[in-house]
């Protein structure tokens, strides 16, 4: 694969959003609507009897929401075409898209940025669970495949890189999870992999802060005792859990509120960690400190 270095994100280009608007996951928080008192980062909202909530929240807590998921979706697309460095040749497969177009909906419109900023939209195939409409309809370029993410459709090495954001915490139990990153690194000869981290303070999906620190089991009540059955099934991921779902070595970047896997690590670099003994030496490539 020829590699042209890429220093920044290119410019923002905005798609029309189709109407209606699509109900999907975000990384900073579902949209929602609620009847009972419910405290989160933003102080407090209401909950209604279909335990819809988010689009009670304060405007601000919805900008700040917006604001920090856009944030870290430009990072991580530098991150990717600084390290992994893909020109106008380069096959990327990108696994667990939603039926929306990039900014559709107000407050939490960073669905799908990859699609809307990568620079070769053309040479990405994109893997959702169903047909999406909408998502065809914004993205004409983009090539799309209907498939589970644990057992998807293509040879082994397919594509020069296999991405997904912020999808492996929805997949299922760590055996789903396991299952899913392995057919990523089955695909992609590299791979470019995030998830919310476990331990940032605050629940990027509900926007609750410290509840998910809890064991897992004691989360989940606590979660649907506020009225948020639906993040009973997120399984978020601490360095160590991620680390160990994948089948090789692979460089993590941690963000503070998201952890970033890029692999397979270099060979010699792997050796060099393991006569060091000290973890992953993510600045060997990208500049990056060491991350233990």
């Amino acid at each position: 694969m020829a590699r042209q270095a890429t220093s920044c994100v290119p410019s923002h280009r905005r798609v029309a959003s189709p109407a209606p608007r699509a109900e999907r996951r975000s990384e900073y928080g579902p949209r929602g609507r609620s009847s009972a008192r419910i405290p989160t980062a933003g102080g407090t909202l209401r909950r209604r009897a279909d335990g819809d909530t988010a689009t009670t929240l304060p405007s601000t807590v919805r900008r700040i929401a917006s604001e920090a998921s856009l944030r870290s979706r430009r990072h991580k697309l530098r991150l990717l075409l600084e390290r992994l460095r893909p020109d106008a040749a380069t096959s990327i497969v990108d696994v667990g898209v939603t039926d929306a177009a990039f900014g559709e909906a107000a407050g939490y419109g960073s669905d799908n940025f990859f699609e809307a900023h990568y620079p070769w939209p053309g040479q990405i195939t994109a893997v959702g669970l169903s047909e999406l409409p909408r998502f065809r309809e914004a993205f004409p370029s983009v090539r799309l495949v209907v498939a589970d993410g644990r057992r998807l459709p293509f040879a082994d090495g397919a594509f020069d890189i296999a991405v997904s954001n912020a999808v492996v915490e929805h997949v299922g139990d760590a055996d789903d999870q396991r299952a899913f990153v392995h057919e990523l690194c089955r695909v992609g000869r590299q791979v470019f992999v995030s998830t919310p981290n476990r331990w940032f303070p605050i629940e990027v999906h509900t926007l609750l802060p410290f509840v998910h620190w809890l064991p897992r089991a004691r989360a989940r009540a606590a979660f649907r005792a506020l009225g948020r059955e639906e993040a009973e099934s997120f399984r978020l991921l601490g360095r160590r859990e991620f680390r160990a779902l994948f089948p090789y070595p692979v460089d993590l970047v941690d963000t503070g509120v998201n952890l970033v896997a890029i692999g397979p690590r270099p060979l010699r670099l792997t050796r060099l960690a393991d006569n060091q003994g000290k973890g992953t030496p993510c600045g060997a490539a990208g500049g990056t400190k060491p991350q233990h």
